[in-house]
């Protein structure tokens, strides 16, 4: 496991350092919330993302604007302070944790200094926030990148908050589980087969390897390029 500390989450760098990698966040396309593997066309088209951004060596254009990026980073600021109030928890900000295959990641809103232990912030709808307080327990959309967190770390706890400015906010921990922790080895061991798979299918009808834009990511996994295409050395 290797932390990340010294880019911004949301800036350039950090979309090249996630790219072609699967992440915590995109767990779910690959995994029930009840950590069953997924099938169909989901995790089919997970899988052509993160091999389309292998490909040429970055992130895939962005749905969301500078603005809300802005905004978002604003209130995990204001959501962080309450927690580290509310807990008596000091939270380091860091970029990335890139998981010991390095294929596989997560970008935490924290992890506590001192402990195995890190932090997932959710500043949802205000309805969406109530019903989260009035259930009381992590919401299962969420469960996927809380558990593949923990899996990327090796840390024992995880913290998930929701947040709304002037209600009360939603605090739990989840522990450690190694059913859950298999569970999740056993999809990504699936998963970069197909990948890698689907890499090379497309490294022969490219004739060889692409010509990229970036150099953030692990070398492919390759046959043997053609001598006469463009390669990276």
């Amino acid at each position: 496991m290797k932390i990340i500390r010294d880019i911004e989450q949301g800036s350039a760098d950090w979309q090249i350092l996630r790219s072609g990698r699967v992440t915590a966040s995109g767990l779910k396309n690959i995994l029930t919330p009840s950590f069953k593997v997924r099938t169909g066309e989901m995790p089919y088209t997970y899988m052509i993302q993160v091999l389309a951004e292998q490909w040429i060596g970055g992130a895939l254009p962005q749905e969301a604007g500078t603005f809300d990026m802005e905004q978002g980073v604003m209130i995990e600021e204001k959501a962080r302070s309450l927690f580290s109030f509310q807990t008596g928890l000091e939270v380091e900000k860091v970029a990335f944790i890139e998981a010991d295959d390095a294929r596989f990641g997560a970008s935490p809103d924290g992890i506590i200094i001192g402990k195995k232990e890190g932090l997932e912030i959710k500043a949802p709808k205000l309805v969406t926030h109530l019903k989260y307080l009035n259930r009381g327990e992590i919401p299962e959309e969420y469960l996927c990148q809380v558990h593949g967190s923990i899996y990327a770390s090796g840390f024992d706890k995880w913290h998930f908050m929701s947040y709304r400015n002037g209600f009360p906010p939603l605090i739990l921990t989840v522990e450690r589980d190694e059913k859950i922790m298999s569970a999740i080895k056993s999809a990504l061991d699936s998963f970069f087969e197909q990948l890698d798979a689907a890499m090379t299918k497309m490294i022969k009808l490219n004739g060889g390897l692409p010509l990229q834009r970036n150099r953030g990511l692990k070398p492919f996994p390759t046959p043997n390029p053609e001598p006469n295409c463009d390669t990276i050395p």
